[in-house]
C-alpha cells in the first residue's frame, strides 16, 4: 500500500512538473511564431510591390495565422495575373470571409479569355456560403466581393446568375444589383429579360418588400432602350416618392430615359426636398438630355433664383455647384425665360473677403455671360 501511494505521489509530481517546466521554451516558441509571421508579411508585401504572385507562396496562403493568409490574399488579389489564378481559388475556398473575399475580388479581375470558368467557381462558393462563419467585422464584404466579380467577368453566365439572384429577393439580391451595374456600364445595356427582372424587384413584391438598389444598373448604363424608357421613368419616379439612401440612383437612371424624363430632373435640381447631392445629379443628367434637357435646367435656374430673391448670394456656398451645371446645361443659346435668372447672378461684385468666394463669383459671371 505504501509502495502503492508512492507511485502515485512520484506520478503526480512528475505530472506537475512537466506541465509547469516549459514556461521558458514556450516564450521561444512564441518568439519564433512571431519572427515567422514578420517574414511572410514582409515577403507578402515585397510580392504585392513587385507583381510577383509566385513570392506569395503556398505558405502564406494555408497559414495557421488568418492575418497572413489575408494578406497573402490580398497581395494575389492586386497582382490578378494567370501566375495568381491557382492562389486566388484556394483564397475563395478560404473558410475565413475576408480571404475568400479578396479571392473573389482577384477571380473578377483577373476573367478575361476565362469568364465561365471563374463565374462558375464564384457561383459554387456562393452556393456554400456558412452564413455563421461571416464576419460582420471585415474589411470587405464576401457577398458583394462574389457578386461585383461575377459582374466583372461580363459574360451572359454571369447576367444571368446575378438576375436569377436579384428574382431571390433574398440577401443576395442587392450585391447582385452592382455586379448587374458593371455589366450594364461594361456592355452598354442589358438583355431584356434581366431588365425586366430589375423592374420587378424594384415594385414590391407578395411580401410588400422591393430590392432597394433595382435602379442601380440603368444608372450606369448609357442609355436606356426605347422600348423599357416609360417603364424605367415610372420606376425611377415612384423611387424618388421616398427619402432613403437609393433615391440617388433613381436620379440617375432618369437621365439615362431619354429625353421624357427632363420635367423629373428639372424639379429634382430646383426642390429644397431632395438633397443637395440628388439635386447636383439632377442638374448633370439635364445636360445630357439635348433641348428638352436645356430647357429643363432653364425652368430648374429660374425657380432657384426665383426662390432665393435678395439672398441670391447663396449660390456662392452649397448651391454654387447645382446652379453653375444649370448654367453650363443652357449652353450659348439659353431659353429666353431664363435671362432675368442669369442677370440676377451680375450684381455680386468681386468684393468679398474670401479667395474661394471670388473665385466662384467669377466662374458665375463667365459661365452666365456666356449663356
Amino acid at each position: 500500500m505504501k509502495r502503492l501511494r508512492f507511485t502515485v505521489v512520484c506520478a503526480l509530481g512528475l505530472a506537475c512538473s512537466k506541465s509547469s517546466s516549459p514556461a521558458a521554451p514556450a516564450s521561444s516558441a512564441d518568439g519564433g511564431v512571431a519572427t515567422e509571421t514578420h517574414a511572410d508579411t514582409t515577403a507578402i508585401a515585397r510580392a504585392a510591390d513587385q507583381r510577383r504572385a509566385s513570392d506569395v507562396g503556398d505558405r502564406a496562403l494555408t497559414s495557421h495565422d488568418v492575418v497572413v493568409r489575408r494578406l497573402a490574399a490580398r497581395a494575389l488579389a492586386r497582382i490578378a495575373d494567370d501566375a495568381s489564378e491557382s492562389g486566388l481559388y484556394r483564397a475563395l475556398s478560404d473558410e475565413d470571409s475576408e480571404v475568400a473575399a479578396w479571392g473573389a475580388y482577384g477571380l473578377g479581375f483577373s476573367c478575361k479569355g476565362k469568364e465561365d470558368a471563374h463565374v462558375t467557381a464564384l457561383a459554387a462558393r456562393a452556393a456554400s456560403i456558412d452564413e455563421k462563419k461571416i464576419d460582420p467585422a471585415a474589411r470587405i464584404d464576401l457577398r458583394m466581393s462574389i457578386a461585383r466579380a461575377v459582374g466583372h467577368c461580363g459574360s451572359g453566365v454571369a447576367e444571368r446568375l446575378l438576375a436569377s439572384w436579384v428574382r431571390a429577393h433574398d440577401a443576395w439580391s442587392e450585391p447582385a444589383t452592382f455586379g448587374l451595374g458593371d455589366i450594364a456600364n461594361k456592355k452598354g445595356s442589358l438583355s431584356d429579360e434581366t431588365t425586366t427582372t430589375l423592374l420587378e424587384a424594384a415594385a414590391p413584391n407578395a411580401n410588400g418588400t422591393t430590392v432597394g438598389t433595382a435602379l442601380y444598373p440603368f444608372s450606369r448604363a448609357p442609355h436606356v432602350v426605347d422600348a423599357f424608357a416609360q417603364r424605367v421613368l415610372e420606376s425611377a419616379r415612384d423611387g424618388l416618392a421616398s427619402d432613403s439612401p437609393t433615391r440617388i440612383f433613381s436620379v440617375r437612371a432618369l437621365a439615362r430615359v431619354g429625353p421624357i424624363a427632363a420635367g423629373d430632373l428639372s424639379r429634382v435640381a430646383s426642390s429644397i426636398t431632395f438633397s443637395l447631392i440628388e439635386r447636383a445629379e439632377a442638374a448633370r443628367g439635364l445636360g445630357q438630355l439635348g433641348l428638352a434637357g436645356k430647357q429643363g435646367a432653364s425652368d430648374a435656374l429660374v425657380k432657384i433664383v426665383g426662390d432665393l430673391g435678395p439672398d441670391i448670394a447663396r449660390v456662392l456656398g452649397d448651391m454654387f455647384v447645382i446652379v453653375d451645371t444649370l448654367i453650363n446645361d443652357l449652353g450659348a443659346d439659353a431659353p429666353s425665360n431664363s435671362t432675368h435668372a442669369l442677370q440676377a447672378l451680375f450684381p455680386m461684385s468681386l468684393t468679398d473677403s474670401s479667395p474661394a468666394k471670388n473665385l466662384r463669383i467669377s466662374i458665375l459671371h463667365c459661365d452666365a455671360a456666356s449663356a
